[in-house]
């Protein structure tokens, strides 16, 4: 059992008791090392209520999203988007960790990490997902007025980022450590999100994207003599694509206005 001096690997414990065909988890295995019992968990609301949503978005297999077998040495397999709300049950640290590795690991299926994201009871998660969907939204409509103007979209959401920061997309995804082909938007925090899609909104309101340069940087003088520090972007850790998080609103799992 973990305990405060426990030399055990927490992400050895992830992957030695992950099924890699299907992602499913090994629960009756987590509870032991962490002296729960998975019964308390399975019971509990909070499980119910994910099921519930599983139900919903996904057609379970015919043994549905756990699977438990019988008999001496009887386990219990959780789907993935249960098994991160487990480790959290069992342990906050643990969750986190949890969330972040089947994140990376299900990268490519846009659906299930973004249900993992939203389902983490985390606040500052959605709120998150609801701003990148905003930014790429306003994009759209600040690319479309680019083009009526005869003006590259690159360049206008350069001159944006410019304007917030004094760095372009390149110098921007340098400053985050992400590779050439990765979006800094999908990186950035709640308050720069909030930033981005206000400047957008500002350029889509003026109907002149010759502006984004001068309205953006306005907008970084303002805040910068307001906190008396220079304005730099907050990159997180987990990426978040307007994809997955469009997905999960659209499917109703997300329920914020836009």
């Amino acid at each position: 059992m973990i305990n405060d001096n426990s030399s055990i690997n927490l992400k050895d414990l992830i992957e030695s008791n992950r099924r890699t065909a299907d992602d499913f988890i090994n629960a009756t295995n987590w509870a032991k090392v962490f002296g729960k019992s998975w019964h308390d968990y399975k019971v509990s609301s909070q499980c119910q209520k994910i099921i519930e949503s599983l139900t919903k978005k996904y057609k379970p297999r015919n043994s549905g999203f756990i699977e438990s077998t019988r008999g001496k040495g009887s386990e219990t397999w959780v789907h993935p988007v249960i098994a991160v709300d487990f480790a959290e049950w069992l342990s906050p640290d643990f969750g986190l960790l949890v969330k972040e590795t089947f994140v990376r690991v299900i990268s490519n299926d846009s659906d299930l990490a973004a249900q993992i994201m939203i389902n983490d009871h985390n606040d500052q998660r959605a709120e998150r997902a609801k701003k990148r969907i905003l930014v790429s939204d306003t994009n759209k409509e600040v690319r479309n007025l680019a083009e009526k103007h005869g003006i590259h979209a690159g360049q206008v959401h350069n001159d944006r980022y410019k304007g917030c920061y004094g760095m372009i997309a390149p110098e921007l995804r340098q400053d985050a450590g992400l590779k050439e082909n990765e979006t800094p938007l999908d990186s950035m925090s709640i308050r720069d999100l909030t930033l981005q899609s206000f400047i957008n909104q500002m350029v889509i309101e003026s109907d002149n994207p010759n502006l984004t340069f001068n309205l953006a940087n306005n907008i970084r003088k303002g805040i910068e003599e307001a906190t008396q520090k220079p304005l730099k972007p907050i990159w997180e850790k987990n990426k978040l694509k307007p994809n997955q998080a469009q997905k999960v609103v659209n499917n109703g799992q997300l329920e914020l206005p836009l």
